[in-house]
């Protein structure tokens, strides 16, 4: 999705489309404002879209634009677009899966290092922040897009089930994995295992872990209320878990290279 000559035939004969958080390079407003306009153009009538967001209030977004520069763009142009969209297309069209939850899955991808390395780093301060199995994002867009006349323009807010706090995750994992894993206030110690892992745009992933502990360290204080009703009413099943998460990939985290160990 880097290229707008082919949004046209990749969507074509699609009448229903679940567009994800958006990676790399479709994260450019131009880019995801050409796709936009590309399904609007499709006759007589324009495909139903679902679309995934990471959702925060303005103020948030604010703070965000501030703190968390790279996260910040991505988030308000989706918000930005899909508003543009409903505006000038009819929010019929279009359906909203959002969730302001830490993704479980993180933990087997950005954070294995930090497993291996047996130090998780966040900036929450250890409060409790609720976490989502992306899984359950995917069954409710499913849901969606099986029935677009009764979840078009609609916005779902999506919890997750669970509160954890960082250091519950860190004993959480060190029991399943036998593994010695601590929680860290202090994201510096992880500097040397990130900083040497590039990624697009000259950036490192040091650059995004660290946008990632601010963006902890602002949601400490969001207090995000558990809805499990709006999931469980949505997909007629409830939230998994995060211990069934971890039982379900072990595997991922016992053959994660083996850094040296960082004292949390």
């Amino acid at each position: 999705l880097s290229d707008p000559s082919t949004f046209a035939s990749a969507i074509e004969g699609a009448d229903r489309i679940f567009l994800g958080h958006p990676e790399s390079g479709f994260e450019a407003k131009e880019l995801q404002q050409a796709f936009f306009d590309t399904v609007a153009a499709v006759k007589p009538s324009p495909p139903f879209v679902v679309k995934f967001v990471a959702a925060f209030s303005s103020d948030f977004l604010a703070k965000m634009a501030k703190h968390t520069p790279l996260l910040h763009y991505g988030i308000q142009n989706n918000a930005d677009i899909i508003n543009d969209f409903k505006a000038k297309h009819g929010s019929k069209h279009v359906a909203v899966v959002e969730a302001r939850s830490w993704f479980m899955q993180n933990y087997v991808a950005e954070f294995k290092e930090m497993v291996a390395a047996g130090c998780l780093m966040s900036g929450s301060e250890d409060a409790c922040l609720p976490r989502i199995d992306s899984r359950d994002i995917a069954d409710a867009a499913l849901a969606c897009l099986q029935d677009p006349a009764k979840h078009g323009g609609q916005v779902y807010n999506l919890t997750g089930g669970e509160l954890y706090q960082e250091s519950e995750i860190a004993a959480k994992l060190s029991k399943a994995t036998g593994r010695a894993v601590a929680y860290s206030p202090d994201p510096t110690p992880l500097k040397p295992i990130f900083e040497p892992i590039k990624i697009d745009g000259g950036l490192t992933m040091w650059d995004i872990m660290s946008d990632l502990w601010n963006l902890e360290k602002m949601t400490r204080d969001l207090n995000e209320p558990l809805q499990p009703k709006v999931f469980e009413e949505l997909t007629g099943q409830k939230y998994r878990s995060f211990d069934a998460f971890i039982a379900e990939n072990l595997d991922h985290w016992s053959v994660a290279e083996k850094g040296k160990s960082v004292s949390a």
